[in-house]
Order: structure tokens, then C-alpha cells, then sequence
């Protein structure tokens, strides 16, 4: 996901095991496994979205963290949009988010194993 809404580098790369824990605890409520990053259908998880939104069944759990379930499954639903509909889940690539001072890359293999990386260009004042 790009990191278009000035969020902080650790922001961001809260939001990958987030997503993993909305499927869990979707999943868990609702007795269908679920996980977020292979569903293709828009409606979906639009619909999914809501339910962690304020006055959705799973507003409890969006609260949880200031927030950053709702915050974390809106801006996964967005990014899913602007891109026509890949999430790019189904093989093993990076993901590159960009920051004003460097990069975090999360790359999600094919067993859903997520490695979150960061570089930063330091320089000298």
C-alpha cells in the first residue's frame, strides 16, 4: 500500500499485521474463514470494512489501538481501489511504501508470512 496519507512510517507498517488480524477476528465472529488479502471482490470487503467502521457490528474491535483496525482496513480497501482491484496476494513480491525519509517494503509470501523492512537515508547536518 502507498502511503498517501502522511502517516508515520510506523503507521504504515502496523497496517499489514492489522489487516491479518481483521481476517482472524472476522473469521472468529462470524464462523466463515476469511483472509482479507485474497478476497478480489470490491463489495466484499467494502462490506467488511463497515463492519469495523463506527456503528458497525466490529466497532469494539476497530476502536482498538486509537483506532487503527478501522484506520488500517479503510486505507487497505482504498489502496485495493486505486489499484482495479489487485492486492497483489498471490505471489511473492514487495510492497513499497514511501516516507519522507526513507522506505518500509513488506513483502508477504505465498504461506502469508509478512517481513516488514525499513531503510532510511540518514544525512549529515
Amino acid at each position: 500500500m502507498a502511503n498517501t496519507d502522511n502517516k508515520t512510517p510506523g503507521v504504515v507498517a502496523s497496517y499489514a499485521p492489522a489487516i491479518n488480524r481483521i481476517s482472524q477476528h472476522y473469521s472468529n465472529e462470524t464462523g466463515t474463514h476469511i483472509d482479507i488479502y485474497k478476497i478480489k471482490d470490491i463489495q466484499l470487503l467494502s462490506k467488511i470494512c463497515r463492519e469495523y467502521d463506527r456503528d458497525g457490528d466490529f466497532e469494539d474491535f476497530g476502536d482498538r489501538n486509537r483506532g487503527l483496525y478501522r484506520a488500517a482496513i479503510k486505507a487497505y480497501v482504498r489502496y485495493f481501489k486505486e489499484n482495479g482491484g489487485s492486492n497483489n496476494s498471490d505471489f511473492d513480491e514487495e510492497t513499497n511504501f514511501s516516507v519522507s525519509d526513507g522506505k518500509i517494503a513488506v513483502k508477504k509470501n505465498s504461506t502469508g508470512k509478512i517481513t516488514i523492512s525499513m531503510s532510511l537515508q540518514i544525512e549529515e547536518v
